[in-house]
């Protein structure tokens, strides 16, 4: 089945899913030539870790529970096989996009863009982001049939911004 087919279920997942998934898209990234697009990964992958650094020092500090990283997911940077089907990376970098997955109000949507605001602007990067984000049910595939799974929610996020050109960072 395609993603699309559970919107039901991501309606219902916005209003008490207990997990929030943000995901940030390069624009314009396939104009981009081979160098650039490679400067341009290099530039990304190092603006996710300092949110994701970041995030984690604020839940050290704050002593309190803030991103999801469940039993049987990997770091990105672990470079491991999994076994389980789910897209169980946190923080995940696919193709051209980024992003990481926090507890429904352990931030607010504000606080997370303004942190990737200050290192977007403190790192110096160029480049243009969609950005989106949405809640989901479970990291348990087996349960995709009647909970919205994260792997439908990072698609419809992944796909939210071409619908709506308007929703992106400062270019």
């Amino acid at each position: 089945m395609s993603t699309n087919e559970y919107n039901d279920l991501f309606i219902k997942a916005q209003k008490d899913g207990p997990y929030h998934m943000f995901v940030f898209d390069m624009i314009n990234s396939r104009s981009y030539d081979k160098e650039a697009r490679q400067v341009a990964m290099e530039k990304t992958e190092s603006l996710m870790m300092h949110i994701y650094d970041h995030l984690q020092i604020l839940e050290m500090s704050s002593n309190k529970k803030i991103l999801v990283f469940e039993e049987g997911f990997s770091h990105y940077w672990d470079n491991k096989y999994l076994n389980d089907f789910g897209l169980k990376i946190e923080p995940f970098i696919f193709g051209d996009s980024f992003g990481f997955t926090i507890l429904r109000d352990s931030l607010s949507e504000e606080e997370v863009y303004n942190i990737f605001n200050y290192y977007h602007d403190r790192l110096n990067i160029d480049i243009p982001y969609h950005l989106a984000n949405g809640y989901y049910e479970t990291n348990d595939y087996a349960k995709g049939d009647t909970l919205y799974h994260r792997s439908y929610c990072l698609d419809t996020l992944s796909n939210y911004h071409k619908k709506y050109e308007d929703n992106y960072t400062k270019s």
